[in-house]
């Protein structure tokens, strides 16, 4: 077998294995009421990751902040980011800093703050009764490391909260939900 050949047998086994936890859940299964969260921290954030169809993983520079932590190791000075889009779906702010520890690694901090707008609360019969607004909150705190030539690590914490909230009277009220 060639090399050539064995890689990609390698790599057809791997993704089978891997894609298993990718898989959606059956309506017999236990957890299919649940709703999946967090599929918002997949969406790309600056032009080159939209125009790369978010491909930066592995990238050197500043904007790994928002895709792959390991990425910031490389960085050869602090950085400052902000991100800006408007769309007929939502407006989004982002903005990230990243800085080098002497001798230890790149730190790195981002927020994200996305607004899908307002839409009007009305009761049963159709009267406006209040005013809700959508929003989602990104943390995103990383730190990244050179380990030897050519290899770096990197680890984030992630904070996310999506929120309803409500002025004047809607059903079920305003809420928020947080997940790490």
């Amino acid at each position: 077998m060639t090399p050539r050949v064995g890689g990609g047998l390698v790599a057809l086994l791997l993704m089978g294995i891997g894609s298993g936890g990718l898989r959606a859940q059956d309506v017999g299964e236990p957890r299919a009421g649940a709703v999946e969260c967090c599929r918002q921290l997949l969406f790309p954030v600056g032009a080159r990751a939209v125009s790369l169809g978010n491909s930066l993983t592995a990238r050197t520079g500043a904007d790994a902040l928002f895709v792959n932590p390991a990425g910031l190791a490389q960085l050869r000075r602090d950085e400052f980011r902000v991100h800006n889009a408007d769309t007929e779906l939502e407006s989004s702010n982002a903005f990230g800093v990243a800085f080098r520890l002497k001798g230890a690694g790149v730190v790195g901090l981002s927020y994200r703050l996305v607004d899908y707008g307002e839409s009007q609360a009305t009761d049963p019969q159709g009267t406006p009764t209040g005013t809700l607004r959508s929003l989602d909150h990104f943390l995103v705190a990383s730190f990244a490391t050179s380990m030897a030539a050519g290899v770096t690590a990197g680890i984030s914490y992630k904070l996310f909260q999506f929120r309803h909230d409500c002025s004047g009277f809607c059903e079920g009220g305003g809420f928020a939900a947080t997940t790490h």
